[in-house]
């Protein structure tokens, strides 16, 4: 029997309590690996705009806080237990963060707006169309200079070519509204991040099947 794909907006519903453990327990150097993603953050008492897409249960603001304390953090995602977990987690920040329940491959976001955008370990579950699209919404959303950082899964070129092979064979669904995982390989990041009009594509952090990488506009 094929596995049942489900989806997205149930996949992360059903576990939101266990969310923070199993994140833990999946990413070889848990700790380093997130570090390396606040790193690319400018240390700074300024209140900055950033906007965290599929954030999930927020585990990159712990880190992202201790280098902008004052930050105004935006926090879009699909699951609404995610979110309130994450309000729960950061409470005595609740002046600062702002959540919006809704997919971030839908809701249009506000242009020249943000210093930074992150999104951490949410899309390889999208198609190259799909991500190329949403990385163009990302670029015109950055202020000037502004940067984007992203920490995900990733493989190398021959796996991603079998991983894209197998979800047009089984006719996956990759519109994310389903949850299918499709990685890529740094140089198709690379090469999507490029299309998209951004520049100097900096590779933070590579070890095993986990990557940290920026670009600017």
């Amino acid at each position: 029997m094929p596995k049942k794909i489900e989806k997205m907006i149930d996949f992360f519903n059903n576990r939101a309590d266990n969310y923070d453990d199993n994140m833990r327990s999946n990413i070889e150097d848990f700790n380093r690996f997130y570090s390396k993603i606040a790193m690319e953050i400018k240390e700074t008492q300024r209140e900055i705009n950033i906007l965290d897409i599929g954030c999930g249960t927020g585990l990159e603001l712990e880190y992202i806080f201790k280098r902008v304390p004052y930050a105004k953090v935006f926090c879009l995602d699909l699951s609404e237990r995610m979110l309130n977990r994450l309000k729960e987690k950061y409470s005595s920040k609740q002046e600062q963060i702002e959540t919006r329940l809704g997919s971030y491959v839908k809701i249009p976001f506000e242009e020249n707006e943000y210093d930074y955008i992150v999104s951490v370990m949410t899309l390889h579950h999208l198609s190259n169309n799909k991500k190329l699209a949403l990385c163009n919404k990302i670029y015109k959303a950055l202020k000037s200079n502004g940067k984007y950082i992203e920490g995900d899964y990733i493989v190398d070129q021959t796996k991603e070519e079998k991983i894209i092979k197998e979800a047009v064979k089984d006719n996956a669904k990759t519109d994310g509204n389903y949850h299918i995982d499709l990685p890529f390989s740094i140089e198709s990041q690379k090469q999507i991040l490029t299309e998209s009009g951004f520049k100097k594509f900096n590779l933070i952090y590579e070890k095993n099947e986990a990557a940290v990488y920026s670009v600017q506009r």
